[in-house]
């Protein structure tokens, strides 16, 4: 296990370490990571094609520069001091995000299966769960705003409330098998990728299969506005 310093000290001075660097560990063959509160950024392609790297520890990083876990096949375990500091954290795209593979969330040692969008996070990111294998159902009952591929191929993902959730953004549950989905508002206005032309869609008329469908699958590459 490599366990990444809060301070490093040379000639009698120390300093804080802040940043994973630019391909720091590409290629390498750690197998686990431990990455302390100090630091806020992982730069581009760090972790990159770590195909040994299984389980990875994080303590508030903010910002996941592009392609950071790229290539890390087997990364199993994610886990996260808090989910409050996950859900401010931005990704560069989906592949700098650690759950991009299926690999499954904790919050302090705990498994993530059903998750709730906790009180004041109002807007979940882009990438923010994408690929993730462990969460089994969301419950939206505070967030307004789903961000683009928020969820995207989350193998296990079956269940949605969107109880005060006025946007989902393009492919936000793309490629997820949603069987259940529960929303405030029943009517909702599906704009196409090029925002020229929109679909109105009434709740009502559907099953919470066939809703699951239009959302994960047929319209999920649409941006969905309830019409509030």
């Amino acid at each position: 296990m490599v366990e990444i310093p809060s301070y490093v000290y040379v000639n009698g001075y120390s300093y804080r370490v802040v940043k994973i660097n630019a391909n720091a560990f590409t290629y390498s063959n750690i197998s686990e990571i431990t990455i302390p509160s100090t630091v806020d950024t992982i730069d581009s392609f760090a972790f990159s094609y770590c195909d040994k790297l299984t389980r990875v520890n994080l303590n508030g990083v903010k910002f996941y520069g592009e392609s950071a876990f790229r290539g890390c096949d087997n990364l199993a375990y994610v886990n996260v001091s808090g989910l409050y500091d996950w859900l401010d954290s931005s990704f560069y795209d989906m592949t700098a995000n650690p759950l991009f593979n299926g690999a499954s969330f904790y919050v302090n040692s705990s498994a993530v299966s059903n998750l709730l969008i906790p009180y004041g996070v109002y807007n979940v990111s882009e990438y923010a769960f994408v690929g993730c294998g462990s969460i089994n159902s969301v419950d939206f009952s505070y967030a307004t705003q789903i961000g683009e591929r928020a969820f995207y191929s989350c193998a296990n993902l079956s269940a949605v409330y969107l109880a005060s959730v006025e946007t989902i953004e393009y492919s936000a549950f793309s490629d997820c098998p949603l069987q259940i989905v529960t929303a405030n508002y029943n009517e909702w206005l599906v704009v196409s990728s090029l925002g020229g032309t929109y679909t109105a869609i009434n709740l009502d008329y559907y099953s919470n299969y066939e809703i699951g469908t239009l959302l994960a699958g047929t319209y999920a590459n649409r941006r969905w506005s309830a019409n509030v």
